[in-house]
């Protein structure tokens, strides 16, 4: 399964960079005030703005296409009734989830190519990099839809098996944009709140602390002088890890570990085993929708009991309107390795504090996703991390090396949610060390907006340069002191702004920079905050010691009817008005242009806008 753009993927990050509601047009999914009277959900969207959040987030992209095997329809397989069939579903999209359905129920037997206890299923909700695989009995001389819908539900793709008469899968319901922000509608299988500690096959009597986003030393530094240790076999540990522990326990490890039957000295040993056991197909119930909390492994999956726990808390987190993704808020060029020790179990529990899921993928490893089956967790290379939700996953440190550990939603990957697990004692070696030196992630990228507004009472530039957590923006303003409606005449008083900008999280940020405003400059420094219901503010103290407050709000009516409001409040500063507003009613069929009418303190105009 796959999602296609008619644009390459530099100018979708460029897009999204620019604003992340950008595609909310080509996907019809404006969220509005007049929408959300028409679902009875006012109280609902206005919550949600005055908890700064803008609403459901399923997806980023508006694709023009979705395929399996590269066709949005084609015929995957001729076959008879009673034929058994086996289907590797994979969801090889760069930044969709999909609904995998049939119409009638599959029996998924692996997952990311590790057999599975047999589970029936309407569906199953896959993220990217996910992989299934299903056996599906072909019951009569029909011919059954494969479908996968994208989880916005704006698009399907369908693949056929069977003969004869089309036997179509359900339709999905559109999801409900001003659903309250709990996430119920589409978060399946969230364990936020679980206490792992009771779950059967966790030991939690030896682990480390999650070190903090500024204290690595957790991971322990790497080991050097060991040489004559190579051989020796590791010394007992006490019962109680400590971050020096960790360090020595770290450079060459145990010898291998047969724990279960299963040697712990590589990764597929563990995959080999689950794949030889024997499957019980007499399991009757029939899930809704798949997700990670229904599979159960076919044998044990426990890490050996006497190796230390290494855990740590990675918190997802992001900036939708920015569109700015981390973790432990940082982006990947701000800290960028996460050192383990071989030998340990490492443990990273995954908090989720976004609106949208992220599938998390670790290369070289096959972990345990702990869930309600315990000891028999299942083993996976990605897992599903809902809006809001928690997820813990174990591996046994035994792949040395370095490895990315990243969301493979593609975007979400390329503006900083990743990260690079490296072994202590993995030493690189002079070339890998050289293409080491060009990783794209090591260093900021640049990306542009503007904007352009003119009108018979106002005109208007905006310009920004900006990376992740900082940007140089300029501003320019002009309009006319005639107070005539609808009339270019008079004089034009211009002003603008300079000014260089540092967010801190997503709601705060401080500015320096100058302004010129009534033929004078001055310096000014400044912050910003967005205010509940979404109200941005800005306040300023120029080198004078004089006050200005700016805020701004957008109104969305309709899909396509909007109001801007801006208001400025400099007392003091020698100019006509202390106050200056501008307000706007706006028709926009899409994001880069709209029209309408402009009003400001002194007069009605009529102009457009250009976004780019």
């Amino acid at each position: 399964m796959s999602d296609w753009s008619d644009e390459n993927a530099d100018k979708i990050i460029q897009n999204l960079r620019k604003d992340g509601d950008y595609y909310l047009y080509k996907k019809d999914s404006v969220r509005s005030i007049g929408g959300a009277a028409k679902a009875g959900a006012l109280k609902t969207y206005f919550s949600n703005e005055w908890d700064r959040m803008g609403g459901m987030d399923l997806s980023d992209v508006g694709y023009d296409a979705f395929l399996i095997n590269g066709k949005r329809d084609s015929q995957l397989l001729v076959a008879h009734p009673g034929e058994r069939v086996r289907l590797r579903i994979i969801n090889a999209g760069a930044s969709s989830y999909f609904y995998v359905s049939m119409g009638v129920p599959m029996t998924v037997i692996s997952a990311d190519g590790v057999d599975v206890q047999p589970i029936q299923t309407k569906e199953i909700l896959m993220g990217m990099a996910e992989t299934y695989d299903v056996l599906f009995t072909v019951p009569e001389h029909k011919n059954y839809e494969l479908r996968a819908t994208v989880q916005d539900v704006t698009g399907y793709a369908s693949a056929w098996i069977g003969m004869g008469e089309k036997v179509f899968a359900l339709n999905k319901p559109l999801p409900d944009f001003y659903a309250s922000m709990d996430h119920m509608g589409h978060a399946t299988g969230s364990m936020e709140g679980m206490d792992h500690s009771k779950m059967p096959g966790q030991d939690h009597s030896k682990h480390t602390q999650a070190p903090t986003k500024e204290d690595h030393s957790a991971h322990g530094p790497p080991v050097t002088g060991h040489g004559s240790h190579a051989s020796a076999p590791a010394p007992q540990k006490p019962n109680v890890a400590t971050k020096n522990s960790h360090a020595a326990h770290s450079a060459h490890g145990p010898p291998a570990k047969i724990v279960g039957g299963i040697d712990f000295s590589t990764q597929s040993d563990t995959v080999l085993k689950q794949n030889a056991s024997a499957r019980n197909f007499t399991q009757n119930t029939v899930l809704e929708t798949l997700s990670v909390d229904g599979l159960t492994a076919l044998m044990p999956t426990t890490l050996p009991k006497d190796a230390e726990v290494h855990e740590l808390k990675l918190v997802l987190g992001g900036d939708m309107e920015r569109y700015v993704w981390h973790i432990n808020g940082k982006a990947i060029q701000q800290d960028r390795l996460l050192m383990i020790n071989k030998g340990e179990i490492v443990r990273f529990i995954f908090q989720n504090d976004t609106m949208m899921h992220h599938p998390m993928h670790l290369h070289g490893h096959f972990f345990r996703v702990i869930n309600d089956q315990g000891d028999k967790s299942p083993l996976k290379h990605t897992v599903d991390v809902p809006p809001h939700g928690t997820r813990t996953i174990e591996f046994y440190a035994n792949e040395p090396g370095q490895w990315m550990l990243h969301c493979h939603n593609l975007y979400h990957m390329k503006s900083g949610m990743a990260r690079v697990v490296r072994y202590n004692d993995f030493k690189l070696t002079p070339d890998m060390d050289a293409h080491d030196k060009h990783d794209p992630h090591l260093h900021e990228h640049l990306y542009t907006y503007g904007l352009l507004e003119a009108a018979t009472n106002h005109a208007r530039a905006d310009f920004k340069l900006m990376r992740t957590w900082d940007e140089i923006a300029l501003n320019l303003e002009s309009r006319s002191n005639s107070k005539k409606n609808f009339a270019v005449e008079g004089k034009w008083d211009v002003e603008g702004d300079l000014l260089y900008r540092r967010w801190f999280g997503n709601f705060f940020n401080v500015m320096a920079g100058g302004t010129r405003y009534h033929d004078e400059e001055f310096g000014m420094l400044g912050m910003g905050y967005i205010l509940p219901m979404l109200i941005e503010s800005q306040v300023f103290v120029n080198h004078n010691g004089k006050f200005r407050l700016d805020l701004e709000k957008r109104f969305q009516w309709t899909k396509n009817f909007f109001t801007d409001t801006e208001f400025s409040w400099r007392p003091n500063w020698k100019g006509d008005n202390e106050g200056e507003f501008e307000i706007s009613l706006m028709y926009g069929p899409n994001w880069t242009w709209a029209a309408g009418v402009m009003v400001t303190n002194e007069s009605v105009g009529v102009g457009a806008q250009v976004q780019f």
